[in-house]
């Protein structure tokens, strides 16, 4: 090695230990987005929770699939989201109570057809809401779906896709709720 060489490794290696002594002293903003919500009623929130308890037992004895569709994930979602929505205070307004219980109780519903084999939801047209379980973690997600009435379920039809950010506020309940109405 020349003494060049030598130099330019040196100096990189010196570079490099002022980084990770200052990577060390380096403190993250604290930051929490989405923000604290308000506090919930007490008993607004042992409605809630006690409504999502019946409904996270249930989930494990509903049918896996479906001709080859993970259904569960379609009630799984509403679950996550408002368990999530408890854990990180995210209830904004006092009408987000209503959203909880709402998502919850179409849930069940779901939980009730998918039990007797039945998934009308799963051919509904308008705005809704489904889900899937990831493959990385297993964990439920999310997605809204727009279907014209005139769609015709027994053929082929284009799919256009719409991607956007999220807001501040705008956690899985929330969405969720939106694609109810």
């Amino acid at each position: 090695m020349t003494l060049g060489s030598f130099a330019r490794v040196a100096g990189l290696i010196f570079c490099l230990a002022g980084y990770a002594m200052a990577a060390d002293e380096w403190q993250p903003i604290p930051r929490k987005l989405p923000g604290p919500g308000i506090k919930l009623a007490d008993a607004d929130r042992q409605t809630i929770e006690t409504a999502l308890h019946h409904l996270e037992a249930r989930l494990p004895t509903l049918p896996t699939t479906a001709d080859g569709v993970d259904l569960p994930a379609d009630i799984d979602v509403f679950a996550k989201a408002v368990r999530y929505a408890l854990i990180n205070d995210e209830f904004y307004k006092p009408q987000d109570v209503k959203k909880a219980t709402d998502l919850l109780a179409a849930a069940e519903k779901r939980a009730d057809e998918l039990s007797h084999g039945q998934h009308s939801w799963a051919q509904q047209h308008g705005v809704l809401a489904r889900g899937y379980h990831s493959r990385i973690d297993g964990s439920a997600q999310p997605y809204g779906l727009e279907i014209p009435a005139y769609v015709d379920f027994s053929k082929p039809v284009p799919l256009y896709v719409w991607l956007h950010g999220r807001g501040d506020n705008a956690t899985d309940m929330h969405f969720l709720a939106e694609r109810q109405r």
